[in-house]
Protein backbone atom coordinates (compact mmCIF):
# COMPACT_ATOMS: atom_id res chain seq x y z
CA UNK A 1 0.00 0.00 0.00
CA UNK A 2 2.56 2.79 1.21
CA UNK A 3 4.77 1.27 -1.94
CA UNK A 4 1.76 2.55 -4.27
CA UNK A 5 1.42 5.47 -2.49
CA UNK A 6 4.93 6.62 -3.72
CA UNK A 7 4.71 5.56 -6.73
CA UNK A 8 1.42 8.01 -7.49
CA UNK A 9 3.29 10.80 -5.27
CA UNK A 10 6.22 10.51 -7.84
CA UNK A 11 4.01 10.21 -10.90
CA UNK A 12 2.50 13.94 -9.49
CA UNK A 13 5.36 15.20 -8.62
CA UNK A 14 7.13 14.22 -12.03
CA UNK A 15 3.74 15.45 -13.92
CA UNK A 16 4.02 18.86 -11.82
CA UNK A 17 7.67 19.83 -12.77
CA UNK A 18 6.49 19.15 -16.53
CA UNK A 19 4.07 21.73 -16.12
CA UNK A 20 6.36 23.99 -14.50
CA UNK A 21 9.04 23.02 -17.41
CA UNK A 22 5.86 24.27 -19.64
CA UNK A 23 4.60 27.02 -18.05
CA UNK A 24 8.75 28.70 -17.78
CA UNK A 25 8.94 28.07 -22.16
CA UNK A 26 5.90 29.92 -22.66
CA UNK A 27 6.60 32.68 -20.26
CA UNK A 28 9.88 33.06 -22.14
CA UNK A 29 8.46 33.40 -25.50
CA UNK A 30 5.73 35.80 -24.07
CA UNK A 31 9.18 37.73 -22.43
CA UNK A 32 10.92 37.51 -26.28
CA UNK A 33 7.63 38.62 -28.14
CA UNK A 34 7.66 41.87 -25.17
CA UNK A 35 11.35 42.18 -26.33
CA UNK A 36 10.62 42.29 -29.95
CA UNK A 37 7.95 44.47 -29.78
CA UNK A 38 9.63 47.15 -27.19
CA UNK A 39 12.68 47.33 -29.71
CA UNK A 40 10.36 48.00 -32.55
CA UNK A 41 8.41 50.59 -30.50
CA UNK A 42 11.57 52.40 -29.47
CA UNK A 43 13.44 52.28 -32.81
CA UNK A 44 10.21 53.59 -34.62
CA UNK A 45 9.10 56.48 -32.43
CA UNK A 46 13.35 57.46 -32.79
CA UNK A 47 13.38 57.62 -36.42
CA UNK A 48 9.79 59.16 -36.55
CA UNK A 49 10.76 62.11 -34.16
CA UNK A 50 13.84 62.39 -36.26
CA UNK A 51 12.55 62.98 -38.95
CA UNK A 52 9.88 65.47 -37.47
CA UNK A 53 12.92 67.69 -36.07
CA UNK A 54 14.59 67.61 -39.33
CA UNK A 55 11.90 68.26 -41.54
CA UNK A 56 11.37 71.41 -39.08
CA UNK A 57 14.74 72.26 -39.11
CA UNK A 58 14.74 72.62 -42.70
CA UNK A 59 11.45 74.87 -42.53
CA UNK A 60 8.91 71.89 -43.91
CA UNK A 61 6.04 72.57 -41.54
CA UNK A 62 3.87 69.99 -43.70
CA UNK A 63 4.17 66.42 -43.97
CA UNK A 64 4.62 66.23 -47.50
CA UNK A 65 3.79 62.37 -47.91
CA UNK A 66 1.13 62.18 -46.13
CA UNK A 67 0.81 59.22 -43.84
CA UNK A 68 2.42 56.59 -46.67
CA UNK A 69 5.60 57.11 -45.87
CA UNK A 70 5.16 56.37 -42.25
CA UNK A 71 3.42 52.77 -43.03
CA UNK A 72 6.75 52.78 -45.47
CA UNK A 73 8.78 53.53 -42.65
CA UNK A 74 6.80 50.68 -40.22
CA UNK A 75 6.77 48.10 -42.54
CA UNK A 76 11.01 48.51 -43.34
CA UNK A 77 11.43 48.28 -39.84
CA UNK A 78 9.49 45.45 -39.27
CA UNK A 79 11.39 43.41 -42.12
CA UNK A 80 14.58 44.62 -40.36
CA UNK A 81 13.81 43.84 -36.44
CA UNK A 82 12.60 40.18 -38.47
CA UNK A 83 16.04 39.74 -40.04
CA UNK A 84 17.53 40.62 -37.11
CA UNK A 85 15.44 38.23 -34.61
CA UNK A 86 16.22 35.16 -37.57
CA UNK A 87 20.18 35.75 -37.35
CA UNK A 88 19.92 35.27 -33.65
CA UNK A 89 17.98 32.71 -33.75
CA UNK A 90 18.52 30.74 -36.87
CA UNK A 91 20.19 27.00 -35.12
CA UNK A 92 22.89 27.67 -38.11
CA UNK A 93 26.36 26.60 -36.90
CA UNK A 94 28.70 29.06 -39.34
CA UNK A 95 27.96 32.60 -38.10
CA UNK A 96 28.49 33.87 -41.75
CA UNK A 97 26.14 30.97 -43.31
CA UNK A 98 23.09 31.84 -40.84
CA UNK A 99 23.62 35.40 -41.85
CA UNK A 100 23.54 35.27 -45.38
CA UNK A 101 20.27 32.78 -44.80
CA UNK A 102 18.72 35.40 -43.00
CA UNK A 103 19.85 39.02 -45.08
CA UNK A 104 19.90 37.88 -48.62
CA UNK A 105 15.75 37.59 -48.09
CA UNK A 106 14.80 40.04 -46.08
CA UNK A 107 16.94 42.13 -47.99
CA UNK A 108 15.38 41.39 -51.21
CA UNK A 109 11.83 41.47 -49.60
CA UNK A 110 12.78 45.37 -48.70
CA UNK A 111 13.79 45.75 -52.19
CA UNK A 112 10.62 44.05 -53.74
CA UNK A 113 8.46 46.20 -50.75
CA UNK A 114 10.44 49.97 -51.77
CA UNK A 115 10.24 49.33 -55.44
CA UNK A 116 6.44 48.68 -55.52
CA UNK A 117 5.71 51.24 -52.69
CA UNK A 118 7.92 53.39 -55.54
CA UNK A 119 5.27 53.07 -58.31
CA UNK A 120 2.81 54.35 -55.98
CA UNK A 121 3.79 56.32 -53.50
CA UNK A 122 4.62 59.51 -55.29
CA UNK A 123 1.01 59.68 -56.09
Amino acid sequence: MQRRQGKKRRRIRFRLVQIMAYLQKKQWMLLRWIRIVSIYSVIYTAITLLNSVLYLCNGIYEDPGGNWHELDRAIILLIGIAAFELCTTLPVKPLALRYLIAYIPFQLLAYVFKKKRGEKGNE
